[in-house]
């Protein structure tokens, strides 16, 4: 067998069939980036668990004043406490996933070409990780690594609870393996595309709550765009048909059937919570009488966006 002068696409011999001897290199070379990639997860978590404690006490009289009005309306003291995290809960993922929706547009629109060409994914491997990818991947691993473990152990349980549940912890997935095993510029698409529709559905459970019941009508509407237009469109468009197509560069990638596997179980949640959208909106013109501020990922009527109802369903 010829010996390896080189790793990756760049190796002649990369894709034939001897190329199990990849194995023990590969490990070799991603073994390495475990303890880095660990490390900034336990900061960034922290960071951002630290930052959600904070975010929450400077707008603790906002909510009080709401769980209050709510707890007028409901004359029920237990929901003074639910109803307070619910409001600190969706206003911190608003603006939280705003700052990483804009992060995420900068690196992908101006340090990432691959969006633009997705045959330059397949250039090489490993795939070089600029400072913008770099501190991109950190901020995603913290927040989705926070959220993935808040929503095991705290979020209250609801009807898709399983698949929130199984979105948080294959995206963690994602995230450890692209970085460890070179595919960066994959993970930027990706998470990139998923973080517009993150902001938009917090954003109007907000205005939900805060009873701005117009400019919620027209968040819910972008909203749904955003969602057909990244998640079913470009999403499939950017990653998944590329990878297929150029199946022939990365057959020999140890991980490649993972990747794909998790990519499309990402693909196949989209349509679930698609199809709720759908039939929400179904009911809305086949039933006019029906709320159009009710979650329509949630199963129960009395679930909705709307600060003036007894449950806000939360994400």
């Amino acid at each position: 067998v010829q010996e390896r002068t080189m790793f990756g696409y760049d190796d002649p011999l990369y894709g034939k069939d001897d190329c199990l001897v990849f194995g023990k290199e590969f490990w070799t070379e991603t073994s390495s980036y475990y303890p880095i990639i660990a490390s900034n997860a336990v900061i960034f978590i922290t960071l951002f668990s630290l930052w959600r404690l904070l975010f929450g006490l400077l707008i603790e009289s906002e909510a009080l004043k709401y769980a209050n009005a709510q707890l007028l309306k409901q004359g029920n003291k237990d929901s003074l406490i639910d109803n307070k995290r619910k409001y600190c809960e969706s206003y911190w993922k608003t603006v939280t996933n705003a700052l990483l929706m804009f992060y995420g547009f900068y690196a992908v629109l101006y340090a990432s070409p691959q969006f633009w060409d997705p045959s330059l994914l397949f250039e090489r491997w490993p795939q070089p990780m600029n400072p913008t990818n770099l501190n991109y991947y950190r901020l995603a691993i913290g927040y989705h690594g926070h959220r993935a473990i808040y929503g095991l152990f705290w979020e209250k349980k609801r009807v898709d609870w399983i698949a929130y549940v199984i979105h948080h912890w294959v995206t963690v997935l994602l995230v450890v393996f692209s970085w460890s095993c070179g595919v960066s510029q994959h993970g930027i698409i990706v998470m990139s595309l998923h973080d517009s529709a993150d902001v938009l559905l917090s954003a109007s459970k907000t205005l939900g709550y805060q009873n701005r019941r117009t400019a919620l009508t027209v968040v819910l509407a972008v909203f749904t765009v955003s969602w057909i237009v990244c998640r079913l469109t470009l999403y499939p468009l950017k990653i998944i048909y590329p990878i297929l197509v150029f199946k022939h560069r990365y057959d020999c990638h140890p991980l490649y059937w993972l990747f794909v596997v998790l990519l499309f179980i990402l693909l196949a949640l989209h349509w679930y919570w698609f199809k709720h959208l759908v039939m929400h909106f179904h009911r809305i013109v086949t039933k006019p009488k029906t709320n159009f501020m009710h979650d329509p990922r949630s199963g129960s009527e009395d679930d909705t966006l709307s600060g003036s109802d007894t449950h806000a369903h939360h994400d």
